[in-house]
């Protein structure tokens, strides 16, 4: 019985989450194609859309990689092991976490547009991983991390190790490098508001202009940005949603199917 239930229950919930995932990507996918592809120079105020080259405005170091990033998302991550080496269920514990806001610029042939990542949808993968343990004769190692992680995670107060040695630790870093071809559709403005807004906190260079910004709105659709093409991240969009909503329908399906045949059976 407990089982009937779980499959009942579970049937709709992944029909549902399928459905919200999928359907959201398709909306940026539609947003995608119905926003023309501008060069800097023609920009103007409203929803656009611009492919370039980004490039640092404000000098960043990536915490885990020390390499430089003109935007990073990074996490580090304790957990516990079985017996038999495997991550025990429920101990991965996230203990750092960051996401920089700083803007940077998007370049072309015709000039570049500096972009606020505050809010928006950075659409990266994971470009630096790290573990400092290993699985070697029934016994997990654990070594301290690199040095350029200790020092980030001291400067973070983020314990790593223990009287009895290292915390096994899974360090992931995704990262945008300067010269990385990306994609992007948000709102361009020229408001002073809007600006400013974007450059908080940023002490600019004697000839820094910044005359428009491309950012997420107060209200609307936010900032999407990934790397690559049109093509190649509208087509990943595409795929990414048709996949997901197909894999949940057929799980969906399955479970219905089990469910029906336990309640009847």
């Amino acid at each position: 019985m407990f089982w009937t239930i779980v499959f009942t229950v579970a049937s709709p919930i992944i029909l549902l989450l399928g459905g919200i995932i999928g359907w959201s990507m398709l909306d940026q996918y539609r947003r995608i194609r119905r926003t023309p592809l501008s060069l800097v120079s023609q920009l103007h105020d409203g929803e656009v859309s611009v492919c370039g080259t980004v490039q640092m405005f404000v000098p960043q170091i990536a915490p885990f990689s020390q390499t430089e990033t003109a935007y990073c998302e990074a996490k580090a991550q304790t957990m516990e092991f079985t017996e038999d080496g495997k991550v025990r269920p429920n101990s991965m514990n996230t203990v750092y976490k960051t996401r920089t806001t700083f803007p940077f610029f998007i370049e072309d042939t015709s000039g570049r547009i500096l972009v606020s990542p505050a809010d928006g949808f950075i659409d990266i993968v994971d470009t630096f991983r790290h573990e400092n343990y290993k699985w070697i004769y029934r016994k997990v190692e654990v070594k301290m991390p690199p040095d350029g992680i200790r020092e980030t995670l001291d400067a973070a107060s983020v314990v790593y190790s223990h009287s009895d040695g290292p915390l096994p630790m899974e360090f992931t870093e995704a990262s945008l490098e300067p010269g990385t071809r990306v994609y992007a559709v948000g709102t361009c403005s020229s408001k002073q508001e809007d600006i400013d807004r974007a450059l908080e906190g940023i002490d600019l260079e004697p000839g820094d202009d910044v005359p428009r910004v491309l950012a997420s709105p107060k209200k609307g659709d936010k900032l999407y940005l990934a790397p690559g093409d049109i093509l190649s991240v509208s087509s990943g969009l595409l795929r990414f949603a048709l996949t997901t909503i197909s894999i949940c329908t057929v799980v969906a399906v399955v479970l219905g199917l089990i469910a029906f045949a336990r309640w009847t059976g």
